[in-house]
């Protein structure tokens, strides 16, 4: 018994990690796998990446690599199978740091661009990058963008504001436009390089988060307008279908109010076929509702039940949920049931959003 406190006391101060543990172990496997928290760091702070796998906590993971930081604010980032692309901003200028995700060290960083938004790696071959207009009467544009040299092969005109790119592997892409004139998806097909369509969101206003189910229809939120609780708020389902009209089915699904922080607050089971959405707590439903009455609380313990999380991520390599506390930087780490039994959190960088798995 003489040695059962010990033991107790080093699993908690493993799992409670408050403080950067570095792995030595980076640069020498394979590749290095587990759970990025994507910090956006702030005005005085650069954006960083955390590392978090079996149990061990690398802050500032690209610095250790490649001994700088990150320059300026994180907006977005996305993962291909081999390389990482992290979209920083300082000011209105903006770069694409590509980094090879089995080391993790700094391949190239792009030209500066103006008013950039988002990014996402669709393939080995190209990244898609969004810029807004430089004015109300100035439209946005889609960046095709050469993964190996990042230098952009071709622009696609968009809206004035577009917020956020979705990605259906091997058929499209969707972008996320909001402002005053325009309110709805912009949808590109990849192989012809040109929108096919674009599809107006009636009532609910302000998408800024995608994802897509199993069956390739495209989940929109709608972070609405005004003081919180926000109104015109909601989720829209869009069909990945047309019907004999040419048209895509589009269903709202309106919420009575909105609390949450908006982008990075929606996401999808591994397999495609549950939604999780933030909004005065956090949420799953089948995507095959037709309205919320059906949802159910993702987090039951009572401590979690009504908490206002400001991102949600599903790992796909275990299935558990890491929450987001923004203003305390810090993940709420939870198992495939919505659990958190052992009080399981991770201390991160500043101003953490999403995470990616790799």
């Amino acid at each position: 018994m003489k040695n059962f406190f010990p033991s107790i006391l080093l699993v908690f101060c493993v799992i409670s990690v408050s403080c950067s543990i570095n792995n030595s172990n980076y640069g020498k496997e394979t590749s290095i796998v587990g759970t990025f928290v994507m910090n956006q760091g702030s005005g005085s702070a650069n954006g960083s990446v955390t590392h978090y796998h079996a149990d061990t906590l690398t802050n500032e993971l690209f610095n250790e690599i490649n001994d700088r930081p990150l320059t300026g604010e994180m907006l977005a980032a996305s993962f291909g199978s081999e390389k990482g692309y992290f979209l920083m901003s300082e000011g209105n200028s903006s770069v694409i740091e590509k980094v090879n995700l089995d080391d993790f060290k700094s391949e190239m960083t792009s030209a500066s661009v103006a008013n950039a938004t988002d990014v996402v790696c669709v393939s080995d071959t190209f990244v898609y990058a969004t810029i807004a207009g430089a004015d109300e009467m100035t439209s946005g544009e889609l960046l095709k963008i050469d993964a190996t040299t990042l230098s952009i092969k071709e622009t696609i005109k968009v809206g004035i504001n577009p917020t956020k790119i979705a990605y259906d592997k091997g058929k499209l892409v969707y972008v996320a436009n909001t402002s005053d004139l325009e309110n709805g998806i912009m949808i590109v097909d990849l192989v012809r390089n040109q929108t096919i369509d674009t599809v107006k969101i009636e009532t609910l206003v302000n998408p800024v988060d995608m994802v897509i189910d199993v069956h390739s229809n495209l989940w929109v939120l709608c972070e609405g307008e005004g003081e919180s609780p926000k109104s015109n708020a909601g989720l829209v389902r869009i069909s990945y279908n047309t019907n004999e009209e040419g048209e895509r089915t589009v269903t709202n699904y309106p919420f009575g109010g909105y609390v949450g922080k908006g982008r990075d607050g929606i996401a999808i089971s591994l397999g495609g076929t549950t939604l999780y959405y933030i909004n005065e707590g956090t949420y799953s439903m089948r995507i095959s509702e037709d309205d919320l009455s059906s949802a159910k609380i993702l987090f039951p313990e009572d401590r979690y039940s009504t908490k206002v999380f400001d991102a949600i991520s599903v790992s796909s390599r275990s299935a558990e949920f890491f929450a987001t506390v923004s203003d305390e930087d810090k993940v709420v780490v939870f198992d495939s049931y919505g659990l958190n039994e052992e009080d399981k959190e991770i201390l991160v960088g500043e101003n953490p959003g999403k995470c990616l798995f790799r």
